[in-house]
């Protein structure tokens, strides 16, 4: 993200509903860059069906077992099934500063096309010297 020009734009998009693999990227992406900021695209989406970036998830193994924080996954479980804080919604202790909403998801049943995922478009606003 530092290549990106003064009042550029980053585009992250996927084929997947995974929150892990959407909104998770995004926040750890833009999490500790105050210059950057998810952009609100709605309105260049008229003609789409579409929904809004999700704000909570849980995160499940390969066992099953689900957690809904960093704080609830057991050590052992952390290190043999490869969970990481950032998968989760508030990366473990800090709140999301980030507007998730503003990412967008087209669900495949409802706009007849694959399952994507755009969210995250991040604009950087601030000045370089």
């Amino acid at each position: 993200m530092h290549l990106v020009a003064v009042g550029g734009l980053v585009v992250y998009s996927t084929c997947s509903m995974n929150p892990v693999e959407d909104e998770a990227v995004v926040l750890s992406c833009l999490r500790g860059r105050a210059e950057f900021t998810l952009v609100d695209v709605s309105s260049k989406l008229e003609g789409l069906w579409w929904s809004s970036g999700v704000q909570d998830w849980t995160v499940t193994d390969s066992r099953g077992a689900t957690y809904s924080s960093w704080q609830e996954v057991p050590q052992d479980a952390a290190q043999s099934e490869g969970l990481l804080e950032s998968m989760f919604p508030l990366g473990g202790a800090e709140p999301p500063h980030q507007p998730l909403d503003r990412c967008v998801r087209l669900l495949p049943h409802v706009s007849h096309t694959g399952g994507v995922f755009r969210g995250s478009v991040a604009e950087d606003t601030c000045e370089r010297y």
